[in-house]
Parts: C-alpha cells; sequence; structure tokens
C-alpha cells in the first residue's frame, strides 16, 4: 500500500484538509466562531475538535487485515448498549493513527478520562458526481467520545455521530492493547515488503508508520461439529484480577447435563 494514494496522506500532511474537517463536524461553532459569536461553550468544543485533529505528538499504525479480519471473532456485550471501556483504564495518554487498508484511517487520543475517536472513510463518486464536483470523492467523518473511567459515552459530545460503529472501535482497541501483535516500523521515505506481501507498505510521509499484524495464528475456525466456534474474550488477570488480556476459546461442543438435588427432598 502506498500511502500518497491514501486518505490518511492530506490528513496528516495537509493542515487547510483539518480545517475542512472541522467545519464539517461543527459548522455552527465555526461560523460563529468566524462572526465573533461564539460561546465558551462552542470555543471549546473548536478546540478540543482541532486538538484531535491535529499531527502534534501523534504516533500512525497501518493495522493490516491480519487484525481487521480477527474483529468478529472477538465476543464482546454491552450493557443497555455500553461496552465495558473501563478495561482501557490502565492505558498513558496518547493520540494514535490508525491506517486501515479500504483507504479509511481512525485517529484515537486518549487523555484524561476521556477517549476521543474519529473515524474517516474516503467515499469515492460515481461518474456523475466526479464531473459535477470535479473531484474523484469525499471523505466522510464521524466521532465518538467515551469515559473510560465509567464506560458511559460523553454526552457533551454529538456521540449519536458514530452510527453504529462503537462496537467495531471497541474491538479495534481490544486487539491493539489487550492482545500480543508483531510490529514493525517503517521509517518516512522507506519501504516495506513487496507488491506481493498483504502488509507491503511505501511510507511517503514525514512520520514514521509502524505496520501492526496480529501474532494469533488463526487461518481458519471449524465450526462443524461444533455448537461454540473458536472465539476471543476479554479475560480478567493479574492481581486482584485488576487487569484484563484477551485470550482466544478454541472450539468446543457444549454438552447437556441434568441437574440433580444433592440430596432428596423430605
Amino acid at each position: 500500500m502506498q500511502l500518497r494514494n491514501h486518505i490518511v496522506y492530506r490528513f496528516l500532511t495537509e493542515k487547510h484538509f483539518l480545517n475542512d474537517i472541522l467545519r464539517s463536524l461543527l459548522p455552527i461553532e465555526v461560523e460563529n466562531m468566524i462572526r465573533h459569536q461564539q460561546s465558551d461553550e462552542e470555543m471549546h468544543r473548536i478546540a478540543m475538535t482541532y486538538k484531535l485533529l491535529e499531527i502534534d505528538e501523534q504516533k500512525a499504525y497501518y493495522i493490516t487485515n491480519t487484525v481487521v479480519d480477527k474483529l468478529d471473532l472477538l465476543k464482546v456485550t454491552n450493557k443497555n448498549g455500553i461496552y465495558d471501556w473501563t478495561v482501557f483504564k490502565h492505558v498513558k495518554p496518547c493520540k494514535l493513527t490508525f491506517i486501515f487498508k479500504n483507504n479509511s484511517f481512525l485517529r484515537v487520543w486518549i487523555h484524561h478520562h476521556v477517549i476521543q475517536f474519529l473515524h474517516g472513510q474516503f467515499v469515492y463518486y460515481s461518474q456523475q458526481e466526479k464531473l459535477k464536483y470535479k473531484a474523484t470523492g469525499s471523505i466522510d467523518v464521524v466521532q465518538l467520545y467515551v469515559d473510560r473511567n465509567t464506560g458511559e459515552p460523553t454526552a457533551y459530545f454529538a456521540h449519536a455521530s458514530a452510527n453504529g460503529m462503537e462496537e467495531t472501535f471497541y474491538k479495534l482497541l481490544c486487539f491493539f492493547f489487550l492482545s500480543e501483535n508483531q510490529e514493525i516500523i517503517v521509517n518516512p521515505g522507506k519501504s516495506y515488503g513487496t507488491k506481493k506481501q498483504p502488509d507491503a507498505l511505501s511510507n511517503d510521509i514525514n512520520v514514521p508508520v509502524t505496520i501492526v499484524n496480529s501474532c494469533w495464528n488463526i487461518t481458519s475456525i471449524r465450526t462443524d461439529g461444533f455448537d461454540v466456534s473458536g472465539h476471543f474474550r476479554l479475560q480478567p488477570c493479574g492481581p486482584a484480577l485488576a487487569d484484563t488480556r484477551m485470550i482466544f476459546i478454541e472450539p468446543y461442543k457444549k454438552h447437556g447435563y441434568v441437574r440433580k438435588a444433592a440430596k432428596p427432598l423430605e
């Protein structure tokens, strides 16, 4: 994959592109700022969102399909629509850019008690739209903010704009922070692998990009004859079970049983 042909190239190199995204996320707030009519709350929204967007102090990672293709194998549950974000309470503050092969990216900013997400997906125009807009496509962006101490989505920001992507974000962080991965650093101007390799990368941007491959060597999951297919699970571990790791559960077959009383009823 050549990053120059990926939407993340603009995201990590063009400041005016970040301004365009900011305007699309906060159109009313930005318009009020231009007119010098913004409230303190609106300015805070703008400042926090721009901090999420800017490239300063971020690290870029190419999340290969060895990870993406396994996301559905991680079985997670939610309570009243809320996932257990508290499993990431131990993660130190960081700003990450996840790059995906399908011309999309995910910015993750973890700071204080909040995890902020911004997902960008390049959408190609039809031939008619290309002629109309004089462009090959546009970018769709959604954002999500969650409290990693309570697991609650923060109502202060537009949580609904995530459009059902919360589970995918959650699983990605589980694989990244709670699982074993192989990491390969590709410095600016360098390349890794050949065109025939699925994780090949040509780094055309001015920051290092780390290739992330899952260490789980699971190419197929047999389901025939098994009631429970192979899957990943989050497992409490460590002293007082205070930490969480991701483990793999091998396929197995459940057998019925009869529960009997310990002694006859009188």
